[in-house]
């Protein structure tokens, strides 16, 4: 499982480690609904 917030804060280093294992092309669709969740919190 992976930290959100190492996700949102190495989206790039994470998608690199993630390109082997296919998951990389979700890492900007988690960053993007992240900041849509942080932002309807405020």
């Amino acid at each position: 499982m992976l930290d959100l917030r190492l996700i949102r804060e190495q989206p790039d280093a994470v998608e690199r480690a993630l390109a082997d294992k296919g998951g990389a092309a979700l890492i900007r669709e988690i960053v993007a609904r992240d900041g849509e969740r942080r932002s309807l919190l405020k």
